[in-house]
C-alpha cells in the first residue's frame, strides 16, 4: 500500500480526510481501485462494503436505521432505491462513516452538476455586467 499522500491523490480526497479515515477503527481496508467501475468512475454506493465491515446483517442494520426488515437495506445496497436524507444520516450514525463516503460516486456526480450550474450562473452574471457596462458607456 502506498503512502497517505499517494492514496489521497489516487482517491481524490484530501490528506486530512485520509488521516481521519485511517484513525477510524471500523474502516474497511479497501483499495481505491476496487471502489471504481471499469471506466474509472467511483461506485455510487458503498453501503454493502461498510455494512459487512461492521459485521452487521441487513436485518440488524435495518433495525438501526429504523426499518422493519432488511429488504430496504437490500434495495439501497443494490441501487434500486435511493435513501432519503434521514436514512443517509442514519447510515452515517450506524456505520460511523460520513454520508459522502458511503455515497461517494453519487456525491461526486452531484458536486459536478452543481459546479457546472455555478459556472453557468457566473457566466450569465459576467454577461449582464458587460451589457450593463456597455450600455452605460453608450450614452
Amino acid at each position: 500500500m502506498g503512502s497517505d499522500r499517494e492514496i489521497s491523490a489516487a482517491c481524490r480526497i484530501s490528506p486530512s480526510d485520509l488521516s481521519a479515515f485511517n484513525q477510524r477503527p471500523c474502516q474497511p481496508p479497501i483499495f481505491c481501485a476496487a471502489m471504481k467501475h471499469s471506466h474509472r468512475r467511483p461506485l455510487n454506493y458503498y453501503l454493502r462494503t461498510y455494512r459487512r465491515h461492521a459485521h452487521l446483517s441487513q436485518a440488524r442494520l435495518a433495525y438501526l436505521l429504523g426499518a422493519s426488515t432488511g429488504v430496504k437495506v437490500s434495495r439501497y445496497e443494490s441501487g434500486n432505491r435511493t435513501p432519503s436524507l434521514e436514512t443517509g444520516l442514519a447510515y452515517e450514525a450506524a456505520l460511523g462513516v460520513p454520508v459522502c463516503t458511503l455515497f461517494r460516486g453519487r456525491c461526486e456526480e452531484i458536486a459536478e452538476q452543481v459546479a457546472k450550474r455555478r459556472r453557468k450562473l457566473e457566466a450569465e452574471k459576467e454577461k449582464r455586467r458587460r451589457v450593463g457596462f456597455a450600455s452605460s458607456h453608450a450614452v
